[in-house]
């Protein structure tokens, strides 16, 4: 009798969540040494908050050195609409009572977006969504910014909403008036299996109702307009370019301001928005891997990439990764551990206190992983200009 197989181990289920939390340590050390040094938390939130109240006043918001009594606060860069959205409440509940109603809302908008995440059974195996907090760090939480409940607002629409796009085409609108750069959201609408047209037309209208109240308060926003543009700019592209496109013109010794990083965004946007149609296209990917790809494209299309923007990064590497897997084994399984690999360094980078190297070159190599596997795709699928063309036209799956 022959010697029987012996049946590969499987791994324990708590080395699995062992290894899950390893990632998540970014985030949990951060926390954990916020409290321990009891130092204040929602300083982000407090710079809307003292806006709101300076308004209510008449007094000057836009500054550097913005103060209130009994409020910590860093600078408010928003659109002035954020701050008089907060004044109401303000005048009703007052600081202590707005700044405990902020807080729940803000927990709420974290946990829906580790749900998404990590908590839907849908998206991928759990242990390689988990890879992607490791760019999550604990000012992510503490310093309660508003791009959190945003990132919220567009994550829930696109997914759990995603049968009602119009809504978020609105979410998208209501994040841009605060954050202009969060447009690139609308590469959501660009992957959907629509035909063009309709591509064409929820892209146009979340251009216009998120860019127009920004353009129409620069242009004709007078005094006040002119303070915001400085104070933009200072933060924009002197104190903090961010860890994607921006990050990467500092990075290797370019000007951020200069007219030809402006065209070499545009030129990288429309590169990345082709090289996600080829994958979206050719691997006939379903509405809600789509959607995750969408997601994960607009994060790194964001130009200044702060640390509360990195929430939807990792759904739709992964969703890409498992629908590569399914076409070609090998190379899928390449994918999938070169992305492991680049989210061990943004592990290492924030855990050493390298983040304003590692973070950015993690980010720039997903990017090239996204092109490289738009080219794999196209060779696998046999996707030639015309045939992307056709089913981009019609919307109709490969």
């Amino acid at each position: 009798m022959g010697e029987s197989e012996t049946p590969a181990r499987a791994r324990p289920k708590w080395s699995t969540y062992a290894i899950g939390a390893l990632f998540w340590l970014p985030l949990l050390s951060g926390i954990v040494s916020r409290l321990a040094k009891n130092k204040e938390w929602f300083a982000d939130y407090g710079a809307i908050a003292c806006a709101a109240e300076k308004m209510l006043a008449g007094l000057p918001f836009y500054s550097r050195n913005l103060e209130c009594p009994g409020v910590v606060v860093s600078g408010y860069v928003y659109h002035p609409a954020l701050a008089e959205l907060f004044t109401w409440p303000l005048s009703v509940m007052g600081q202590a009572n707005m700044r405990l109603a902020y807080a729940a809302l803000f927990i709420a908008c974290v946990g829906i977006l580790i749900w998404i995440m990590v908590g839907r059974k849908a998206g991928g195996p759990r242990t390689q969504r988990n890879w992607f907090a490791a760019f999550i760090v604990g000012s992510a939480v503490y310093w309660g910014n508003i791009a959190v409940v945003i990132h919220a607002l567009i994550g829930f629409c696109a997914l759990v909403l995603r049968k009602r796009p119009s809504l978020l085409v609105l979410a998208i609108a209501a994040a841009a008036i605060v954050k202009p750069l969060f447009v690139t959201f609308g590469a959501v609408f660009v992957l959907a299996r629509w035909p063009l047209w309709r591509r064409i037309a929820y892209g146009l209208a979340t251009l216009g109702l998120a860019l127009g109240p920004t353009v129409w308060f620069a242009l004709y926003g007078g005094a006040l307009a002119e303070q915001w543009r400085e104070l933009v700019s200072y933060y924009v592209y002197i104190d903090r370019p961010g860890e994607a496109f921006l990050g990467w013109v500092e990075l290797f010794g370019g000007e951020v301001t200069s007219t030809a990083a402006a065209i070499g965004y545009v030129a990288f946007a429309a590169l990345m928005l082709i090289a996600a149609l080829a994958i979206a296209e050719g691997l006939a990917l379903d509405d809600e891997s789509r959607a995750l790809l969408g997601l994960s494209v607009g994060v790194i299309l964001i130009p200044r990439l702060m640390g509360p923007d990195f929430w939807l990064l990792g759904p739709g590497l992964v969703a890409m990764a498992g629908a590569l897997s399914a076409v070609n084994a090998a190379r899928g399984r390449l994918l999938e551990r070169a992305l492991l690999a680049i989210c061990v360094v943004a592990l290492i980078g924030n855990m050493a206190d390298l983040a304003d190297y590692t973070t950015k070159l993690a980010v720039l190599a997903f990017a090239v992983l996204v092109l490289i596997t738009a080219v794999i795709v196209a060779q696998e699928r046999k996707l030639s200009p015309s045939v992307l063309w056709r089913r981009i036209w019609t919307g109709a799956a490969g």
